[in-house]
């Protein structure tokens, strides 16, 4: 048998005189602390399997039972202390990793609780000791070592910054950890007082969405807010749409396949078209432009916002060739896509506060589901 460095936390003391052999304490205890031997008609205790719950306690008809902790010393210091050393026996012996609920067991201090904010006089002298207001705001993010001005403007280029009205930022609580109201509340508090929200590992509702200016989202696949009709971008420009969302990996359309069509406008004077996926990797086609359409090759494509799948403004392709077809009403219009589509290691997924156009209205489909066969 192996020899066990475990010792009990709690020792179960039992009242000979009180105690009637009744066996609560035996049916009661889900961690088979008590025992009943038939033959000597006596009962033991393993003190080990104990958690201190105090059913046995409880039930006991007698009183007959004491829980105490298990009266055991360590050679211990300010960095080595009992709770450590027990809890490296444990996880040595199990080979798992030792979990709590409702918070954390050990005494670690509230640092929040112990914060102080010393403004009985920020100006000298001071303006109003009562009402008088404190800039709290902070910037996280790098900080150059010097700034340079030419002509006073500031030409340091400054990297990302998040601006924070105060500084305090809410830990990730992930939804179905907490409720869907309660992350919600969360995003709303953070809104409130300027700050940020972290998602969590949890998932990204839609209705978190509006937030978005004061998340830090954790997105991954389908339980982390990715969901069908999303826009997909590269550094370049757009790759395509979300077609369906799983719980581990997410399929995207890519806008040249020729199921795919995206609304556009040319940058140079807004002209709206429709680009088609053609099934070549590096080619879009824009059927629908007359052949007096003012457009050239050149011409940088971009969404147009239409249909609200899309926002306005990204990259899609540039047009590489414009052959009027005198006996057709449209022209032959080809473009590439500015997106590396056969080479990307790396995607964004864009969320938008528009709402995509459904491809079924809802009345044609209400009037489908009530709609009743005729009988001639």
């Amino acid at each position: 048998m192996t020899l066990s460095m475990n010792t009990p936390e709690f020792l179960v003391e039992r009242d000979l005189d009180r105690c009637i052999k009744c066996q609560v304490c035996v049916g009661q205890c889900a961690n088979e602390v008590h025992k009943y031997d038939k033959e000597t008609d006596s009962l033991s205790c393993d003190d080990l399997a104990c958690v201190g719950c105090h059913r046995c306690v409880t039930l006991c008809p007698t009183h007959a039972l004491t829980i105490k902790k298990f009266p055991l010393e360590f050679r211990e210091n300010a960095n080595w202390t009992a709770n450590t050393i027990n809890a490296i026996y444990k996880q040595a012996e199990s080979g798992g990793i030792l979990l709590t609920g409702m918070g954390n067991d050990k005494p670690y201090p509230i640092y929040w609780d112990h914060l102080l904010l010393n403004a009985s006089q920020v100006t000298n002298p001071s303006i109003d000791p009562l009402r008088e207001p404190m800039e709290v705001k902070t910037y996280l993010g790098r900080k150059p070592d010097k700034l340079d001005f030419s002509d006073g403007e500031l030409v340091t280029e400054i990297a990302p910054q998040v601006e924070l009205e105060l500084p305090i930022m809410f830990s990730a609580m992930s939804f179905g950890s907490i409720s869907l109201n309660a992350v919600k509340s969360l995003a709303a508090a953070a809104k409130e007082v300027g700050t940020m929200f972290n998602t969590g590992e949890g998932g990204l509702h839609q209705d978190l969405y509006s937030y978005g200016d004061n998340a830090i989202v954790q997105v991954a696949s389908g339980r982390f807010g990715v969901h069908p009709q999303q826009p997909v971008l590269d550094a370049n420009g757009v790759v395509g749409q979300v077609i369906r969302s799983l719980p581990f990996s997410s399929e995207i359309m890519l806008i040249t396949d020729p199921n795919h069509a995206i609304p556009v406008q040319v940058n140079r004077n807004g002209l709206l078209t429709i680009a088609v996926g053609s099934g070549q990797m590096n080619r879009l086609n824009l059927p629908f432009l007359p052949n007096n359409a003012d457009i050239r090759t050149g011409d940088l494509l971009i969404t147009s916002g239409l249909g609200g799948t899309f926002p306005q403004g990204y990259p899609v392709a540039v047009v590489d060739q414009f052959t009027p077809e005198p006996s057709k009403p449209f022209a032959s219009i080809t473009a590439t896509p500015k997106a590396m589509l056969d080479r990307n290691r790396e995607l964004l997924i864009v969320w938008s506060n528009t709402n995509p156009i459904p491809l079924t209205s809802e009345a044609t489909a209400n009037d489908k589901k009530t709609e009743t066969p005729t009988h001639e």
